[in-house]
């Protein structure tokens, strides 16, 4: 609002004009520099007279100066000499230009003297009628056809600003009251025409104005814009109200005229706000409170204040959106500071649909040319339930601003950005059985449409997250970085956080053809602090790991089409040292390098690897196990070749061999060689016997689902064979001899040449041993050549439970760590 300045000049325009006139009527010449100019302030500068009749004189050019520096020019001033005795005396300038002067320092105008002075001209001045074609004062409209009347009792004012006609009458009622009117028309629309009564009183404090009126808003549009009453772009489609006012202009001239009035909406009112781009917002204003305005002349302070209201807005491509505005001021500039509460059920909006959206905020808003700056306090929440777009929703999503945030429109569009933003995401559903929810700290928050482009980012940071996989919850690491958005395309940049060698993200998706791709280079878990089964909940799997790393390489591309989303891509994993458990079979140092490959056609692809396990345990160890391994995934199938371990100081082998699980039997040939006798019955502790030599086997082994046979295995003794020394506990009586008691003495110190032995191992796990030694016992008479046929049975997972009972798995993996640290010291 720049019209205090234009509001007192208008004011005495026409006063200053009749009174150059009155003074200049007889002896133009004479009077040009008349001191009586110095009563408006106003000394002549320039003058250029044309012609001088007897009746009239018409000046070219006129110029004034006021005391302030205001400087008035006038054009083609055409005065009459000589007043007539009857009808109307006629004043007319083609142009009158005033230049405001800057000094901020120049006394200011007394209003009230001025308002004297154009209440006293239908006095001093009865039958007057003023015009002027043009009058310019920058920056304010041009205001054309000006046009001032007076009678005894009477004055009017009619004038063009742009595309706005104005008119104000006053009608004397005593010597102290005048009644005023001023009417307001498009000059598109002449007939419709906005008309304001009011009641101007003078007391000895000054003047007071006041009135109401019932309006309608829309009339009042073109005046509110050319004054800037309202920012650029922005009208009203619809609405009226209830309009009261009060104006006090005090006698003393460096006091504050003071302006109230009171707005009460009385129908809905439509205001609409149109960028150059064409995007156009709009707001209905339902219900309200009365809206109270308040303002000071001539510094121009003006305060517009509004406790509650409910409007609908709308935006581009956006549904209703309800908004309660609460604690509503404006000011000059305009800028405003409100409270705002938006609700939404079933919102449509361009990102995607959601069943609940609401925004609470505190903001202050600027109105520049030609855009509207919103800063928004710390403390604004927004919150999102039950979002969905493109095959991918969001249970809910909540966040709060920590930091001042920035909302801008302009002829651009709008953008939106915040320093620090602290986000909580709960389920984002990317098919029935995926999804994820993670706490979110968000910096340099930007989000924008701007020239058609939409565009977002933001520093991520997320210290942890959890992904649900169906009914089971993994615990994942965190990640930090950016996350760009560009038209339709999503670019991420990040690294993970919290594990044992974080990795680097790059990702893209392209929202449009719902397809993108993820680069992960460089990670590692390891699971020495946090078990497998602490990481997944619940955790229903036999298996558990301990410790160890997995390290990883993942590339992958997504695409979504009309049967579901395709993937594929490629990945390489790293074991290193994994320990722990499967049931009660204890295994340590199990590594391997794995390379995978998938596509929805072919499914999951596994390169040919090597695999080492320090340790398998079942009760009885199995050591450095090794094997050249190719896996197939449907059916799962193995390849599996050069198959070595160690066991009892042997070693074991195996001729290359598949497992199909596809199949009902599996077989395989181990060939084990220099198993040492003692180490195998030390594991048994079987204190009563006493064996040294090594032994070779040759075993057929047999896999039908979860049922092992040997059937026609053989054993046989190495050279150059061994001692068997059984304590028999006692002698037996010399006297009844049996060949029990003769084989107990031969076993008390036999030292066998040949050991071979037929092995059977049932589905009912019994093992079964035919067992021919060959050998002497030197403590026997004459050390005569001795031939023994043993039968041996034992069902082996009672052994292996009865072994394992014996044993605390956490004590097998300690003691594997401590060589693991000895062999890592040397």
């Amino acid at each position: 609002m720049r019209t205090a300045r234009f509001l007192t000049i208008a004011l005495t325009i026409v006063a200053i004009l009749l009174s150059v006139a009155w003074y200049l009527r007889d002896t133009l010449i004479q009077r040009l520099s008349n001191p009586v100019l110095a009563r408006y302030g106003l000394a002549i500068t320039d003058v250029s007279l044309d012609a001088l009749a007897t009746d009239a004189a018409n000046i070219g050019y006129l110029e004034l100066e006021h005391e302030n520096g205001t400087m008035i020019a006038i054009d083609d001033l055409t005065l009459p000499i000589r007043t007539p005795g009857t009808g109307t005396t006629r004043y007319s300038a083609r142009k009158v230009t005033i230049t405001i002067s800057e000094d901020d320092d120049a006394p200011p105008r007394e209003l009230v003297s001025s308002i004297d002075q154009v209440l006293k001209l239908p006095d001093e001045q009865p039958g007057t009628d003023v015009g002027v074609t043009e009058l310019v004062m920058a920056p304010y409209p041009v205001v054309r056809d000006l046009r001032w009347v007076s009678s005894e009792d009477r004055q009017a004012l009619a004038a063009r600003l742009e595309s706005v006609l104005l008119s104000a009458a006053t009608v004397e009622i005593d010597d102290t009251a005048h009644e005023l009117t001023v009417s307001l028309s498009d000059a598109t629309d002449p007939g419709r025409m906005q008309t304001i009564t009011g009641n101007l009183q003078r007391s000895d404090s000054g003047f007071a104005l006041s009135g109401s009126s019932d309006v309608d808003l829309t009339g009042w549009l073109p005046f509110a814009t050319l004054f800037e009453v309202l920012p650029e772009g922005v009208s009203v489609a619809g609405g009226a109200a209830a309009f009261e006012f009060e104006v006090h202009v005090p006698n003393e001239p460096t006091a504050r005229t003071a302006v109230t009035a009171i707005l009460t909406p009385a129908s809905p009112v439509q205001v609409r706000y149109a960028d150059l781009q064409g995007a156009a917002s709009a707001i209905r204003l339902d219900q309200a409170t009365p809206i109270t305005m308040t303002a000071t002349l001539p510094d121009n302070d003006w305060n517009v204040s509004l406790r509650q209201a409910s409007i609908v807005a709308r935006y581009g491509d956006w549904g209703e959106i309800p908004v309660s505005i609460r604690d509503l001021v404006c000011g000059s500039m305009p800028r405003c500071t409100l409270q705002t509460e938006v609700d939404m059920a079933k919102a449509d909006t361009p990102f995607g649909r959601a069943d609940r959206v609401t925004v609470s905020a505190s903001q202050e808003v600027t109105f520049g040319d030609g855009a509207i700056d919103v800063a928004i306090d710390p403390e604004a929440t927004l919150l999102l339930q039950g979002y969905t777009h493109a095959g991918t929703s969001l249970a809910e999503l909540e966040a709060k601003l920590t930091s001042d945030g920035r909302l801008r429109i302009d002829e651009r569009g709008w953008s939106v950005s915040g320093e620090s933003i602290d986000v909580s995401v709960e389920g984002v559903q990317f098919d029935d059985d995926l999804a994820v929810a993670a706490p979110l700290f968000l910096e340099a928050v930007t989000l924008a449409e701007l020239d058609g482009s939409r565009t977002a980012g933001a520093v991520v940071f997320a210290p942890s997250g959890q992904v649900s996989l169906g009914n089971q919850v993994v615990a994942t690491p965190g990640v930090k970085g950016e996350i760009q958005l560009r038209d339709t395309m999503i670019e991420a940049d990040l690294a993970t956080v919290g594990i044992h060698e974080n990795a680097t993200i790059a990702a893209t998706h392209n929202l449009e053809s719902e397809s993108g791709e993820m680069r992960l280079e460089g990670a590692a878990i390891s699971f020495g602090n946090q078990k497998l089964s602490d990481r997944i909940a619940p955790w229903r799997s036999a298996l558990e790991i301990s410790g160890g790393t997995i390290a990883t390489d993942v590339q992958a591309g997504w695409r979504r089409r009309d049967d579901g989303w395709r993937l594929g891509g490629n990945a390489t994993i790293r074991v290193a040292g994994l320990m722990g458990a499967y049931d009660d079979i204890v295994f340590a140092g199990l590594s391997t390098d794995l390379e995978a490959g998938y596509d929805i056609e072919s499914g999951i692809e596994l390169a040919p690897t090597s695999v080492t396990v320090d340790l398998v345990e079942a009760g009885l160890p199995i050591m450095d196990l090794a094997a050249d391994v190719k896996l197939r995934t449907d059916p799962p199938a193995a390849e599996i070749a050069a198959l070595t371990m160690t066991a009892f100081g042997g070693t074991v082998r195996a001729e290359p061999f598949s497992f199909d699980t596809g199949k009902e039997r599996n077989t395989l040939i181990l060939e084990a060689e220099s198993i040492d006798i003692a180490e195998a019955l030390r594991a048994q502790e079987f204190e009563a016997v006493e064996v040294s030599g090594k032994i070779g086997a040759t075993l057929p082994v047999a896999i039908a689902g979860n049922t092992v046979t040997i059937e026609g295995g053989m054993l046989e003794g190495e050279a150059p064979g061994g001692v068997i020394r059984y304590a028999v506990g006692g002698a037996s009586p010399a006297t009844d001899p049996s060949a029990l008691d003769l084989v107990r003495e031969a076993l008390s110190n036999f030292h066998y040449e040949s050991l071979v032995s037929d092995v059977d191992y049932g589905a009912n796990g019994d093992l079964r041993l035919g067992m021919r030694l060959e050998g002497r016992n030197p403590d026997m008479e004459g050390n005569r050549p001795v031939v023994l046929n043993l039968n041996v049975e034992n069902n082996v997972p009672q052994m292996l439970r009865s072994l394992r009972a014996a044993r605390a798995v956490e004590e097998i993996l300690e003691q594997q760590l401590e060589q693991d640290r000895a062999r890592y010291q040397q």
